[in-house]
This record gives C-alpha cells, sequence and structure tokens, in this order.
C-alpha cells in the first residue's frame, strides 16, 4: 500500500459530502483517506483529478453519486476535459493510462462494518500507476464490498484486482481501454479488465457490461494464440452473461458553453444583399458552425460569426472584432467569450488582444492553420499576381483578375499593390524565404524583401507576452513534406510594369520546371516555419489542408472548448470542384443547371438561387456566380440586356486536382435583348464544350465589286505613261479587289473564307496577270459563333485581244518569264495572224452585199484562225516539253491563245 497521512495528505475522519461545488485536486504523491466507520458521499458533479504516484485509501465508505447528466469523475490532473486545466501547463501535456495510481478498498481488523465503495454513473479514468511501473488501478482488500454500475473504467493500466471480497458487482458499464487498439495490448491480456485471487471466495457478478469487444470478454489462452478481443474476466465462475456488444451510452453530457466567435480567413466574407456573411461560396465553415451547434450552441446565443471586409487591413477588422465581442457578452451577460480564427482570421484575434485596446475579454483562443509570421505563397500574390494550384487558389486568382479588371487595373499584381489590398499585405513572411540563383543562403529578412510592419508589430516580444492571459490552442495543418511552398529562388526581373521588385522565381513562367518553388512541410497554403511552436505554444497537428482544417479539426475544437469531444463529425459540404461562371457586360444573367434549378438575376430585377449551396454576387458590371460541386449535364446561359454595348462571358471549372478549364465568348448585346447559351459539363480531363451562344440566324454576306458578269483584261494601262502596246512599261497587272461586308446579329463573326473557283484566297486583292484566261466565281462564306453559315458568290471573266496578248508577251520577256526569242516568235505568230485577218476582214466588206460569198468568206476566216491557233499551241507544247517555258506561263498563253480561237 502507499504510504499514508502525508501533510499535504486529506483524511475524512467523520461523515462528509462533497457536493460537487468544486474540483478536488491532489497532486503528486497526494492522496485521499477514508477512515475507517467514515462515510464519504461524493455527489453529482464532483471532480477528483489525481497527481503521479497519488492514490485513494478507502478503509471505510465511499459512495459516488452520479448522474447522466453529472457523473462523478476521478481522472487524471493532466485531464483538461474535466475540471479544465487543473495543472496550469495549457496543452503541453495530455492524460494517459498510469498517470496516477488507483483506488484501494481495505478493511481493516478494526473496520465494523466492513469496507465499502459503492458508484453509480462515476468515471474512473487513467489510473494504475506508481513510480513508472503499472499497478492494479483498483484493489478490493479483505473482503472488502464492492457495487459499481453505470459507469466508465476506461483507459486504466492493470487490472481491476480483487484480492478478496465478500461481494463484488460490476454491471452496466464499460470496461476497457479505448484509447489504445486491441491489438497492440500485451499478450497477457489479464492485465486489463477484472481479475480475482484465487483465494477470493466472495461471488462476482460482472454482467452486463461491455468489455471493447463484440464477443464480450476475452481468455488468457485466447490473448497467448493473439486473439486479443476486449479486456478479459477472472476466474470462470464469475458471472459475465450477458454482456453487451458496443459501448453502453451512459451519460448525457451538457459541456460547459461560452460563446464563441468564429473569425474567417481571407475570401471568407461575402455581401449578400448589402449584409455581410460567411463564406457563402465554399462553404468552409459549414461543417464546423454545425458541428458546434449539434454540441450545444445557439445562433445568436452561443455562437457568433464576424463576416468582414477582406480586403481591408487587419487592423481595421480588429476593431469590429472588438466592438463584436462587446456585443457578445451583452447578449451573454459575461465578461469572456472564446474566439476560433481561421487562417488570416487568427491575426485579427491576435490583433485585438495584443492591442490597447484589449480588456482581458477572451477566455480560450483556437488557432486554426494561423499563419503566424506570414506565409511565402503571399509574395507570389503581392508581387507577381500570381497564386498557385488548387481549387481555393485558382477561385481567388481568377476572382483578383475578375476584380482588377472592374477596378481598371491591368494586372492583378498592381491591383494588390495599387489598390492597395492591405490584407494581402500584412500575410507577407517575416522569416527568411528568398534564396538568390547560385547562393546556398536565404537572404535575411527584412534586407531585400517586401516588408510587412503588421506582423513585425505582432511578433514583438513586447505584445506577445499579452497571449499568456489567453488559453490558446494551435492547431496546425499537416499534408505532409513537400506539400507547401516555403522558399523562392529568385533572379533579377526584367519586368517594367513594377512586377517582382525583389526577385522573380526562376523560370515561374516555364511550361517546365520547378518554376523557382522550393516545398517543405505545412498545410499547402501555409509552411510548417510560420505557425509551428508560435509563441512556445504546444502545437495540434491535424493531418489536413489549409481550408479542410475546419471541417477535419471539429471534434478536437469542440473538446477544447467544451471539455467534451462530439461521437460523430460533421462532414457534410466537402468542396471537390466548382464551376464559376462571371461577365463583365451591360447584362445580367440566369444559369439553369441540368435538374433546372436556376440562379442569378431575372427579368423583374429580382436575385433567384435555387442551387444547393451555390452564390451570386451582382454590383455594377461585376457579376459572377459559383456553383460548388457541380452537377453532370447542359448547363444553360440566359443573358438580358440592361443596356447598349460589348461583354465577356466566361465559364471555368476548377478542381482539387489541378484541373483548371475556361470557356468564353465574347458578343454585343442592346438594352432588353435575350441572349442564350449552352455549355456540357462532364466529370472528367476535359469536362467543359465550347460555349456556344444558341444563335439560328446565319449571318449576311454580300459582295459589293466586283458586279457579277464583269469582264478584265490581265493587264491594264499604267497611269503614269500612255498606253502602247509598242511600249510594253505603258502597262500594268491589273489589280482587282474583291470587297464584301459580313454581319451577324447576336453571336458575332466566327471565321469569314475567300475563294476563287473553290481554291482559299489569303488576299482580297487578285493579280489578274497570274491568272489564265477564263470564267472564275468568287465566293464569300462566313461562320459565326454558333456554327451557322450563309455566303455569297458572284461571276467574272478575264479575257484578252490580239494586242493585250501580244502585249502580255512583252512583259513576259521584260520580266524574264520567256526568253526574248520565244517570246518574238510567238508575237511574230500573233502578229502574222493579225494581219491574215485584217486581210481577210477586208475582203468580206468588200462583199458584203453578197450573202453567200460573204458566209464562204468568213468561214475561210474561222478555219484559217483556228489553224493559226492550232500550230501556235503546238509550237508551245513543244516548248513545254524542251522546258523553254515552264508550266505557268504555257497556261497564261494557251488561255489566250483559246480565247482568241473562240472569239476572233
Amino acid at each position: 500500500c502507499p504510504h499514508f497521512a502525508a501533510a499535504s495528505d486529506v483524511i475524512i475522519t467523520q461523515d462528509t459530502v462533497w457536493d460537487g461545488s468544486q474540483t478536488y485536486i491532489f497532486n503528486e504523491g497526494e492522496e485521499l483517506g477514508i477512515d475507517s466507520d467514515v462515510t464519504l458521499t461524493v455527489k453529482e458533479g464532483t471532480i477528483i483529478k489525481m497527481g503521479r504516484n497519488s492514490a485513494i485509501l478507502v478503509l471505510g465508505k465511499m459512495d459516488l453519486q452520479g448522474t447522466t447528466e453529472k457523473p462523478v469523475v476521478i481522472t487524471s490532473i493532466k485531464d483538461d476535459a474535466w475540471g479544465g486545466d487543473s495543472n496550469g501547463d495549457g496543452t503541453s501535456t495530455v492524460p494517459t493510462t498510469g498517470d496516477w495510481m488507483g483506488i484501494i478498498v481495505h478493511s481493516t481488523s478494526t473496520s465494523s462494518p466492513k469496507s465499502e465503495f459503492k458508484a453509480d454513473y462515476a468515471v474512473i479514468k487513467y489510473g494504475g500507476g506508481y513510480e513508472d511501473l503499472s499497478v492494479d488501478y483498483f484493489q478490493a482488500v479483505s473482503a472488502a464490498k464492492i457495487q459499481i454500475s453505470h459507469s466508465d473504467l476506461l483507459d486504466n493500466d492493470m487490472r481491476f484486482y480483487i484480492i478478496q471480497s465478500d461481494q463484488t458487482s460490476v454491471n452496466y458499464s464499460n470496461i476497457y481501454n479505448p484509447t489504445q487498439p486491441l491489438e497492440d495490448l500485451p499478450v497477457d491480456n489479464m492485465s486489463y479488465g477484472i481479475w480475482a485471487h484465487e483465494n477470493n471466495t466472495g461471488i462476482i457478478d460482472a454482467t452486463n457490461n461491455y468489455w471493447g469487444s463484440v464477443d464480450g470478454p476475452t481468455r488468457q489462452e485466447d490473448a497467448r494464440t493473439g486473439n486479443i478481443k476486449g479486456s478479459c474476466l477472472f476466474p470462470d465462475t464469475a458471472t459475465y452473461l450477458p454482456f453487451a456488444t458496443s459501448p453502453i451510452p451512459l451519460f448525457e453530457f451538457k459541456p460547459k458553453i461560452k460563446p464563441v466567435i468564429l473569425i474567417p480567413g481571407i475570401l471568407g466574407s461575402w455581401q449578400i444583399k448589402g449584409q455581410w456573411t460567411i463564406d457563402p461560396i465554399l462553404h468552409t465553415y459549414d461543417n464546423l458552425l454545425e458541428a458546434l451547434r449539434l454540441a450545444g450552441y445557439k445562433d445568436g446565443e452561443t455562437l457568433f460569426t464576424l463576416p468582414y471586409q477582406w480586403r481591408q487591413s487587419n487592423v481595421e477588422t480588429a476593431h469590429e472584432l472588438k466592438a463584436k465581442i462587446a456585443e457578445v457578452k451583452t447578449i451573454c451577460n459575461c465578461d469572456k467569450v472564446d474566439l476560433i480564427g481561421h487562417s488570416m482570421g487568427g491575426l485579427v484575434a491576435r490583433q485585438y488582444i495584443e492591442s490597447s485596446e484589449y480588456v482581458n475579454d477572451v477566455d480560450k483562443m483556437i488557432f486554426l492553420a494561423t499563419p503566424h509570421r506570414g506565409a511565402t505563397k503571399a509574395y507570389l500574390m503581392w508581387e507577381g499576381g500570381k497564386v498557385g494550384l488548387g481549387t481555393f487558389n485558382q477561385f481567388m486568382e481568377r476572382l483578383f483578375w475578375f476584380e482588377a479588371k472592374y477596378n481598371g487595373f491591368n494586372s492583378v499584381s498592381q491591383y494588390l499593390r495599387d489598390k492597395p489590398i492591405e490584407s494581402v499585405r500584412e500575410l507577407l513572411p517575416i522569416y527568411n524565404f528568398l534564396l538568390n540563383k547560385g547562393s546556398d543562403t536565404l537572404r535575411s529578412y527584412p534586407n531585400n524583401y517586401p516588408v510587412n510592419p503588421f506582423l513585425e508589430n505582432l511578433n514583438n516580444a513586447g505584445l506577445l507576452y499579452k497571449l499568456n492571459t489567453v488559453k490558446i490552442y494551435n492547431f496546425l495543418g499537416n499534408v505532409g513534406e513537400g506539400s507547401t511552398i516555403t522558399n523562392l529562388r529568385v533572379v533579377s526581373s526584367t519586368n517594367s510594369n513594377g512586377d517582382w521588385v525583389d526577385g522573380y522565381p526562376e523560370n515561374y513562367d516555364s511550361a517546365s520546371g520547378d518554376h523557382g518553388l522550393e516545398y517543405g512541410s505545412g498545410d499547402g497554403t501555409v509552411p510548417s516555419q510560420s505557425n509551428t511552436a508560435f509563441a512556445g505554444q504546444l502545437d495540434i497537428t491535424i493531418n489536413s489542408d489549409h481550408n479542410r482544417i475546419a471541417t477535419d479539426a471539429q471534434k478536437a475544437v469542440i473538446k477544447d472548448l467544451t471539455g467534451q469531444e462530439p461521437i460523430t463529425e460533421v462532414r457534410n459540404s466537402i468542396i471537390s470542384k466548382i464551376l464559376m461562371i462571371r461577365i463583365f457586360s451591360p447584362a445580367d444573367f440566369i444559369i439553369t443547371a441540368p435538374d433546372g434549378k436556376k440562379l442569378g438575376r431575372d427579368e423583374g430585377n429580382q436575385d433567384i438561387n435555387e442551387i444547393n449551396s451555390a452564390f451570386y454576387f451582382n454590383e455594377g458590371e461585376m457579376e459572377f456566380a459559383v456553383i460548388p460541386n457541380p452537377k453532370e449535364g447542359e448547363y444553360k446561359v440566359d443573358l438580358l440586356g440592361t443596356d447598349n454595348g460589348s461583354y465577356k462571358l466566361s465559364m471555368s471549372y476548377l478542381s482539387e486536382n489541378n484541373i483548371s478549364v475556361d470557356k468564353e465568348f465574347t458578343g454585343n448585346i442592346t438594352t432588353e435583348e435575350n441572349q442564350e447559351f449552352k455549355i456540357n459539363y462532364v466529370s472528367s480531363s476535359d469536362p467543359l464544350s465550347e460555349l456556344l451562344p444558341q444563335d439560328n440566324v446565319s449571318p449576311i454576306v454580300s459582295i459589293i465589286s466586283p458586279t457579277s458578269s464583269n469582264q478584265y483584261f490581265r493587264i491594264i494601262p499604267s497611269a503614269s505613261l500612255k498606253p502602247s502596246f509598242l511600249n510594253p512599261n505603258s502597262f500594268v497587272s491589273n489589280l482587282l479587289t474583291i470587297n464584301y461586308a459580313v454581319t451577324d446579329d447576336f453571336s458575332g463573326i466566327s471565321t469569314t473564307t475567300l475563294t476563287l473557283n473553290r481554291q482559299k484566297l489569303s488576299s482580297t486583292t487578285l493579280d489578274l496577270f497570274n491568272y489564265p484566261v477564263g470564267k472564275y466565281e468568287s465566293k464569300v462564306t462566313a461562320t459565326d459563333k454558333a456554327n451557322n453559315v450563309s455566303s455569297s458568290t458572284i461571276n467574272f471573266e478575264i479575257v484578252t485581244d490580239l494586242k493585250h496578248s501580244m502585249a502580255d508577251i512583252d512583259i513576259m520577256k521584260q520580266n524574264k518569264l520567256i526568253t526574248a526569242l520565244v517570246g518574238s516568235s510567238i508575237q511574230t505568230s500573233l502578229k502574222s495572224l493579225q494581219e491574215k485577218i485584217k486581210a481577210k476582214d477586208v475582203a468580206i466588206t468588200w462583199f458584203s452585199n453578197n450573202n453567200k460569198l460573204k458566209i464562204q468568206l468568213l468561214a475561210q476566216r474561222k478555219s484559217m484562225i483556228n489553224n493559226h491557233i492550232d500550230n501556235l499551241n503546238k509550237y508551245l507544247k513543244n516548248l513545254l516539253s524542251q522546258k523553254k517555258i515552264n508550266r505557268k506561263i504555257y497556261d497564261i498563253i494557251k488561255s489566250n491563245n483559246d480565247y482568241l480561237k473562240n472569239n476572233l
């Protein structure tokens, strides 16, 4: 037995009642003793906390009278869940098995009646240790009497040991170690559960208990075969049937609830109809808020949020927090509140607590992934307007771009710096994170860094001490090593618009490589070096990323706030992908989802939102909507013009596995005009179809010139010289321009194509000298963005005569397209034909009154021309075969000849 009656021990020498009005603390080595013939009655709600080597010795009677709502609790001094932080060490220690010794019920020779321990609705935890050894956490000695019912005997080391008892009954209780997996128990599983000495002759009634297994208590021989199923019961004479097959729900705890205010991070607040609302877009806090409600918090009574203008300085928001706390204190008629600050929200809370305005009205402060020393990623935003991968980051990037354009800035970085968006500046790191390319040593902050006076001030030792008056719980997210941008390898920037003043991440905009980013541990946003061991606080690590930590830490948060950990979690709003629709325009839009539900602004200028968890924002010409976890299928977007002008409609798909797709459409709209678009979404690597306007009207195409049936020579007189067929310099190529107009009533022109005899042209100007004589069809075809097609056609002809044909040859000779010898021979043949025709025409004129003879002369004329041209073409063919002319020249001259043959 342990020693008894030390100076700091408590000895009960007369009948005593502990009424639950206080917590009884026994520090290391201190003991509680109950004398023979004396009864200590412990009423509901009483908490007894034991330190290392501390024990309870019952020589008389100890009666624990708990209830379902207020059990009597005997636990470790390290167990902050009951009675708060009794050892004053914050969260630096946590309870475990063997933290204190145990309970000894011992009948001495003078005990009359026998010593007795009775407990109903009690919790006995973390006993079974003495001088770093495992000992029996409960001993019944010398025919003591034991009656325990409706109690939790949990997380104790070693055994409930009956050395000698007249009667032992343990019923309707839980007897096992839930914090230690059964497979981790030693082979000798008899250490856990109820064990009776072989000399014990008393009755052991252990019916209707839960032993940590659906199979009831295990036996020693089962344990040695590795078949450990739960706590044990020995000997065989003990009665344990029937037994419970699942934990027995004994208590209906009503946790001690102090009003709590949840402060969101950046982008975690938006205005809806003029009222600031907490994260209606990504729903980061929905699960945590609902879990708090299930834990007993009530909206407007004990549960509050602080949505705020996240673009402003955190100093301004801290003023709003002070006012909110004052409001809540009036509602609850209390002097302190608890705070939960996620990400930048934690910095808002620190700014208030560390400021001169603080009035000691915060009890507990929960930090969730708070960047106490900043986040490296903020440098990318502030200096280059870049954000990074992931659903939240991609959404942030598009939103900042949208806001930059709306506010008249050409880039996101200029918008953030010049607006300025102070909250982004105040997230800049105050640790060393920039590494010059080729160097092994990080630059020393603040030299050659963008500075952050806000965080420098908050982390000044002269202010940090103010946090000592607050119970701090510092939760860190962790998604593994190599998950979070930690350092940046930079080079000098050549950017001319003021970006990357302090260094450009090497090859950041390249399609491959590491982009100058060096990764370490963290939550994907905040690196571990920013918030680990903040102000000497114990870190509480949650395997979660920066945004989901609000969901994943909910049970631990509630336990720290109330002292009671919830059994279940709320995980209803886990967003892994979103559709984002935005428009710059004099127009409003309504989106219709595949199930027919609508989101946007209707023709009556009323906002409508039928899509679960969706968000719609419309302020001036800045209008966007977000649909989380969208349904697959066809989405319809209807535009209603509010004025005349141009617009750009964009739809983006963003997912947590870093798939991002953007589809855009640019057009024009008039007041009251309706335009309709459709787009299909499927869950795949190619999730979005084209954003197609529902336009059934084809474009209007008209060819202005040339007009149909016009005839053109291949060459025309020069404007600078008097035309002369004897001077080839007096003629130039005939440049024919095809003028046309294309218009579309809605979707706009997508493509326009010009063809000549079905061959696509790259220019609307034709050099007719390069085309053979003949008939041509010119066609203009237009396709609008809805894939409607229309066209217009004109026909024209390139013609010649003998003089123009001979002039063609002169130009060919001049441009060395043919040799002088070949050209002269062709011209001689054409001149000969000209003379023959002239002579024949004189004869025809002479005999014009003799119709019969005239017909004969005309026939002779035609035959003469045909024979002459045929012979000339044969000559041309020989020239082609001898490669004295090329095919193009051959085709042009032959086309001239054939035209002459048919038209002279």
